[in-house]
């Protein structure tokens, strides 16, 4: 609406000088005198200077919106950690073995909290998926749905609330060669925009839907994973 605002004022601005111009160089209403190629050139330029003022006003306009778009999602963050400690116990049986057990830190330093929360381990090295909608994919069903399959795999968080938090996942039973895992997190920002942060870029994708319907996660979701601060 503001930038529409801004066009109409820019072209008012040129249509003025135009018309000031011509009235400067005009003696009769049936004859007009067109001056000096200089005086023409000097209301050209003033033409081309409001044009550069208003377009760069609209720039700025378009850059602050953005950031401000852009302005919680950035203080949304995941990574992932090899279990150091023994994992005895801390998985279901149903898990088997848990030999890349990887132990997931969520920061959200924004002022309020996000929404379903979707974090997925990926490959950034090896022959295995990248991202997260591979992962869902390859570990969803058939033969990689077995012990736990995508559950090893996915964690969806209810709230994220402000603050350092982590949770734990049973990871894959075993690894490609040279295989290397990091962690894709997707969410809904305070907003109501959704996002999700690939690896191993870190960068930050506009979702045109939540992250659950994008992933195609069916619902109901059966349980949340929890969180413990860190």
């Amino acid at each position: 609406m503001l930038a529409l605002v801004f066009l109409e004022i820019a072209v008012a601005f040129v249509f003025a000088a135009i018309v000031q111009s011509v009235r400067l160089h005009t003696r009769h209403l049936e004859h007009w005198e067109w001056g000096n190629a200089a005086n023409w050139f000097a209301a050209v330029g003033t033409v081309g200077t409001l044009t550069w003022v208003v377009s760069q006003g609209l720039y700025v306009m378009a850059r602050s919106a953005q950031e401000k778009r852009l302005e919680q999602a950035r203080r949304v963050s995941a990574w992932t950690d090899k279990f150091d400690e023994e994992m005895h116990g801390l998985f279901d049986e149903g898990f088997g073995r848990v030999p890349w057990a990887q132990q997931i830190k969520l920061t959200n330093s924004s002022g309020e909290a996000v929404y379903e929360v979707v974090a997925y381990l990926v490959w950034v090295q090896g022959s295995a998926p990248r991202t997260g909608e591979a992962t869902e994919t390859h570990y969803r069903s058939g033969p990689n749905s077995a012990e736990g399959g995508i559950f090893r795999m996915r964690a969806i968080v209810q709230v994220l609330p402000p603050g350092n938090y982590r949770l734990d996942l049973a990871g894959p039973t075993n690894t490609p060669m040279q295989g290397r895992l990091s962690l894709e997190v997707a969410f809904t920002d305070g907003a109501g925009r959704h996002w999700v942060r690939r690896v191993p870029t870190g960068n930050l994708e506009a979702l045109a839907i939540a992250p659950v319907a994008h992933y195609g996660i069916t619902r109901p979701i059966p349980t949340y994973n929890k969180l413990e601060p860190w």
